[in-house]
């Protein structure tokens, strides 16, 4: 989870490179998963995967040093701090463009949040953490190709909501929504058994929201093949775990054929103790 994790963060900057060489990571490291017994020879290809990641993150550095060096002083306090946020929905607005034209897909997002106010970097983090995943599960999961919206009467382009506030208690509240094929509870418990999650007849005694709860799992996902946007089932276990180390909660609301929506919740004593 945290690999995958990481490459979220370097997709929302726009690191390519580094993105790809996280995703070949991934891609070695699948294998090894639930594997009772490891040898020597199985980390080799890891080691030198690693040692290429390093070699591209460092060149990184060098250039954020660059620019780090010019920019000092010239952007203090919470003027720093507006700019980091307006950068951050930049970069997602960017994502969800750029993941949607990789799947063939169109979307578009439309950005709610907080003008004029400066968010703390504890809350910068966690919006960090989360939004990449969000989006990316939102265009590869929940808006369908073209034509498949077409059939349904939709507009060709798909539709994902996020809006980002600071309630008056002070809490975060975060919410992603897409327009998109929503998600079906029959359909999901007939794959958490095809996959082996749950038996079926544990799925059989599930209900429609704890077979729901079961897509932020570690593992899972709903495609059969992995790709570099979706596939490895961590983005959302990434979500999930992110909002309960910060101590917040998660709902998940969604029809089929309608749309998904996820909240998250940080009180204001979560974020100002982080």
């Amino acid at each position: 989870r945290d690999v995958h994790g990481i490459k979220g963060e370097a997709a929302v900057l726009g690191l390519r490179t580094i993105e790809s060489q996280v995703h070949e990571f991934e891609s070695l490291l699948a294998p090894l998963r639930g594997r009772k017994e490891l040898s020597g020879e199985d980390f080799i290809p890891l080691a030198v995967a690693m040692n290429d990641l390093h070699e591209a993150t460092a060149k990184v550095w060098r250039v954020i040093d660059r620019v780090q060096n010019f920019a000092r002083g010239k952007v203090k306090g919470s003027s720093a701090e507006r700019q980091e946020l307006r950068e951050l929905l930049d970069q997602i607005e960017h994502l969800t463009l750029r993941v949607a034209s990789d799947l063939g897909k169109k979307a578009k997002i439309n950005i709610s949040a907080p003008t004029g106010v400066s968010l703390p970097a504890s809350l910068l983090d966690f919006l960090r953490s989360t939004l990449p995943q969000l989006v990316r599960n939102a265009v590869a999961h929940g808006i369908e190709p073209v034509e498949q919206r077409q059939s349904r009467g939709k507009p060709h382009e798909g539709a994902i909501h996020c809006r980002i506030e600071i309630e008056d208690d002070g809490a975060l509240h975060v919410s992603v929504e897409d327009d998109g094929a929503g998600i079906s509870p029959q359909v999901l418990r007939r794959s958490i058994v095809d996959k082996g999650m749950v038996t079926a007849t544990q799925a059989a005694a599930m209900t429609d929201k704890q077979v729901i709860a079961m897509i932020f799992e570690p593992g899972f996902s709903a495609l059969d093949e992995a790709g570099i946007h979706a596939g490895r089932g961590d983005g959302l276990s990434v979500v999930k775990e992110a909002v309960l180390r910060w101590g917040g909660k998660l709902r998940i609301s969604s029809q089929p054929n309608l749309f998904t929506r996820f909240i998250l919740r940080l009180e204001k004593e979560s974020w100002q103790c982080a």
